[in-house]
Order: structure tokens, then C-alpha cells, then sequence
């Protein structure tokens, strides 16, 4: 039988989700009976020199052929030690899951539609857990092999002893991240306007002289262990860019293809999400009638004035169902599952 392992590493922990989604993913790894492999710390340069030698000797002498290493992509962090790993990997006939948390050369690289340099060794996984079917589509249109790829659907967000009071349904929406004009500047647009709808807001660097007035009420900014308890709404929102007519710029243009984590707070939370109706995941939100998609900020405010408590209700069921699969890693659990038996079914 293959050995099931992973690279542990210290991400510490932020007020922001960048060390929650890939601690998550260690947590879930272990669950699914993978082991560590080596363990890797912040460390000085000279320090991290021989911490690396010894490590990968170490990696030399314990893969076997067949056995199944996971790798969270993109290799953000000791990413040389990750690609001298990679060939020890395919030197011992060893197989390869890359589980990806970002692509960026959809993130950051605008209309251009082609894996950037640095992503070519995408070509070295045995199975691809990527976000979504739009994600596959850019994939396999970069010549990577169809077979090879599984879709996450959505990304987990464990939480432990999780439960909240019922409130009533008011038609608050929710908005939580980085609240600062760079990075949510359609804020301005929409909380300038004459308003139908109450918003409660979330995160770091909200700036706004608007604060606290009739319609908009900011909260604070807690930690991603933490904010699922204090989220007062009823729904959750996910926008991007500048503009309240359209997710626009780069990060609007990356929500056609991938998951944001936001959305697994929001399920995680219990709360219906609204989303872009052009984004990857405005598909899953409708499949499994979780929420609302919409063009724009306006149409979002005409739904919800006109939304019963009844539609709501359903929608509050269907979340809570989801929420729980979320909360204990039922869909990257899943993923692992299905490339492991397709791994193990080329084997045979």
C-alpha cells in the first residue's frame, strides 16, 4: 500500500483569510490520512540553507515508488525546497496531487489567458484538484490533460461547535474582508447612494465617513476563527472591483474563474450569499439554491425589498444544509477521495 503524505508548514495565523485556507487544508490532509513528510518553519536564510539539505535527504530516503505526495499550489512559500521535492518525486516514481488555492495567472494577469511561466510545472501533477468547471475549461485550454483534473466546487471553512441565535429576517446584507478603497472601491459607489437595504460591514481599513448613519453600520474587523460568530445578516455579499454595474478590473475578472473563500464564510456561517451572475461560482449558488446572482448592486437591492420571508426561509434551509458539509471539509475530503482511487485505478 502507498504511503499518503503532505509538507506541513507554519502559516501562522492573521487577521485575514491567507493563513486560514491552507491551515484548513493541513487540518483536512490529516483527516484524510495523509502524514507529514517533513515540517517546514520560518527560518533565516543560512538557517533555512541546511533545514532544506537535511530535509530533502530526509524526503530521498523515505519516498517509495507510488507513493502520494500533496502539494498546495500555487508553491507560494519555499518553493525552491517544493521544486527540488518535486523532482526527488518523479525520480521515485512517487505521484503528485497539486490542490490548488490560487492560479495566478488568472489572478493577476488580466485578459491573458495563458499560464505564466512559473505554472508550466502544472504539466508534473498526476491529479489537479482545481476550483471549478470555468477553471477546468482555462486548464485544459492550456493543454493540460483533461483526465488529470477534478473540480474542488467549493472551498471548506472549518469551524468547531458552531451555532448562532435565530434573528429575523430584516434584509441586512452583509459585507466582510479588506474594506479599504483600493481593494473594495465599488464601497464608495454604493454606499454614497440612496440606499433600500441595510448593510453591516466587516474587515480592516474601512475609511469611510459614512459609518454608522441609517444604512450602514460598521462592526469591526475580527479574526477568520471568530467572525462566523459575530456576522449579523441575512446575506452575504461577494463583489469585486470598482463599480456597482459589474465586477470590473483584474479581481473582477478572477471571480469568472475562481472560488473566493469569502463565499465558504458566508456558507459556513448559515448566511445566503449573493454573487455576480458572471462568476464561476454563480452556477453552484443556483444548482443548490443558496443565495442570489445579479448583474449589479441595483438589481441585488430590488430582489431583496421584494423578497418574502417565505423565499427566504428556503434559501436559509438550503444554506444550512451546505454549511454543515463545509464546516467538516466534505468537499476537499471528497476531491482527495476521488484522486486517490484514480490514482490507485491507473496503478491497476
Amino acid at each position: 500500500m502507498s504511503n499518503l503524505y503532505y509538507i506541513h508548514e507554519e502559516f501562522g495565523s492573521d487577521s485575514t483569510a491567507a493563513t486560514k485556507a491552507p491551515n484548513d487544508l493541513q487540518k483536512i490532509f490529516q483527516d484524510c490520512k495523509f502524514k507529514p513528510l517533513v515540517t517546514l518553519k520560518k527560518n533565516s536564510k543560512i538557517v533555512r540553507i541546511f533545514d532544506y539539505a537535511f530535509k530533502l535527504l530526509l524526503c530521498l530516503i523515505r519516498i517509495r515508488s507510488n507513493d502520494i505526495l500533496m502539494f498546495q499550489f500555487p508553491f507560494a512559500t519555499h518553493g525552491n525546497f517544493k521544486n527540488i521535492l518535486m523532482k526527488i518525486a518523479q525520480l521515485k516514481s512517487a505521484k503528485m496531487i497539486f490542490l490548488m488555492n490560487d492560479l495566478e495567472s488568472l489572478r493577476y494577469n488580466g485578459e491573458k489567458k495563458v499560464l505564466i511561466d512559473k505554472e508550466q510545472y502544472l504539466n508534473s501533477a498526476d491529479i489537479i484538484i482545481c476550483h471549478n468547471q470555468k477553471m477546468r475549461e482555462f486548464l485544459i485550454d492550456n493543454n493540460i490533460d483533461n483526465k488529470k483534473i477534478i473540480n474542488l466546487e467549493i472551498f471548506d471553512y472549518l469551524l468547531d461547535n458552531f451555532d448562532k441565535e435565530y434573528r429575523p429576517f430584516d434584509r441586512t446584507v452583509v459585507i466582510a474582508g479588506n474594506l479599504s478603497p483600493q481593494k473594495s472601491a465599488y464601497l464608495t459607489e454604493l454606499l454614497k447612494n440612496e440606499n433600500r437595504i441595510k448593510f453591516n460591514l466587516y474587515g480592516p481599513n474601512f475609511t469611510s465617513s459614512t459609518k454608522n448613519n441609517d444604512y450602514v453600520s460598521y462592526k469591526g474587523s475580527f479574526s477568520p476563527e471568530k467572525i462566523p460568530f459575530v456576522l449579523e445578516g441575512d446575506f452575504g455579499l461577494v463583489w469585486d472591483g470598482d463599480s456597482i454595474l459589474t465586477c470590473s478590473g483584474i479581481t473582477g475578472e478572477y471571480l469568472k474563474y475562481n472560488n473566493p473563500h469569502k463565499v465558504s464564510l458566508f456558507i459556513a456561517s448559515k448566511m445566503p450569499v449573493i454573487v455576480w451572475k458572471q462568476s464561476a461560482l454563480s452556477d453552484f449558488v443556483q444548482e443548490n439554491n443558496i443565495g442570489i446572482v445579479v448583474d449589479d448592486l441595483i438589481e441585488m437591492q430590488e430582489i431583496i425589498s421584494n423578497m418574502s420571508e417565505e423565499q427566504y426561509v428556503l434559501l436559509k434551509e438550503n444554506i444550512e444544509r451546505l454549511s454543515e458539509k463545509v464546516r467538516k471539509g466534505f468537499y476537499t475530503s471528497n476531491a482527495i477521495d476521488k484522486s486517490i482511487k484514480l490514482l490507485r485505478k491507473d496503478k491497476n
